[in-house]
């Protein structure tokens, strides 16, 4: 079976990355699924980002920008594109070819056995730093929410829109990961979890570099996820 997907691309100051992504990106798309979707959210970029999206949407008329005028957050995109789902699969990616695309052929085998596949990494991250933060958030999230995958954060999560449709999210940061994953557990979805190699970024720069406010950020949209779960089971 062929399926339809949407395609959530966040953006945020990625010129270097949005035309390598698209590049990359739509002709496993053309090959893979029966139709396709890009939904590019652009949140208040400085940079030539926007005029890109807008652009490749010009030349495509499978992409779609949504202009949000200002920097909400990582997760805030991801949840504004999420909304603006209408095809089987639902799918973020980070405009930063994160991966070879065409694991999301290798997800497709597994898709209809399952409501989700989700990736986890193999592969350097760009530095030290950032490795020790992404095994912390991770542990963290493991721990205190009970994701009982191998790896909470990476951008591969290949979900069936009628799932993503029922969540429930609030996250505005990079905390947004898990609480997908967290809205998943709660629907009682059956997950399966594939390797799927990561790739060193070669354009343009991380913008979780600054780790004081990533975490600050993380750890509030934590204590908001908390509240929202002791508040569920409350009124149950």
């Amino acid at each position: 079976m062929k399926y339809t997907i949407s395609i959530v691309l966040p953006l945020y100051n990625e010129e270097a990355g949005i035309k390598s992504t698209l590049k990359n990106l739509v002709p496993v798309l053309k090959q893979s699924f029966l139709n396709y979707e890009i939904i590019i959210v652009e949140s208040g970029s400085t940079d030539k980002s926007g005029e890109l999206a807008d652009r490749a949407a010009k030349n495509n008329s499978k992409i779609r920008v949504i202009h949000q005028g200002e920097r909400k957050g990582y997760g805030n995109a991801i949840r504004e594109g999420l909304k603006h789902c209408r095809y089987n699969l639902s799918m973020y990616i980070d405009c930063d070819n994160p991966y070879d695309f065409k694991y999301l052929k290798e997800a497709l085998k597994y898709i209809g056995d399952y409501d989700a596949v989700i990736g986890y990494k193999q592969g350097k991250r760009e530095t030290f730093g950032r490795l020790i933060l992404s095994k912390g958030a991770n542990l963290i999230s493991k721990l205190l929410f009970r994701l009982n995958v191998k790896d909470v954060n990476y951008p591969f999560k290949m979900i069936k829109t009628y799932f993503v449709k029922k969540m429930s999210l609030l996250s505005n940061n990079s905390f947004i990961a898990a609480e997908i994953l967290i809205e998943l557990k709660k629907q009682k979805t059956k997950i399966k979890e594939i390797l799927v190699p990561h790739k060193t970024r070669t354009e343009g720069k991380s913008k979780f570099m600054d780790f004081r406010k990533v975490i600050s950020e993380h750890l509030i949209d934590i204590g908001r996820c908390l509240k929202k779960s002791i508040r569920n089971q409350y009124v149950k």
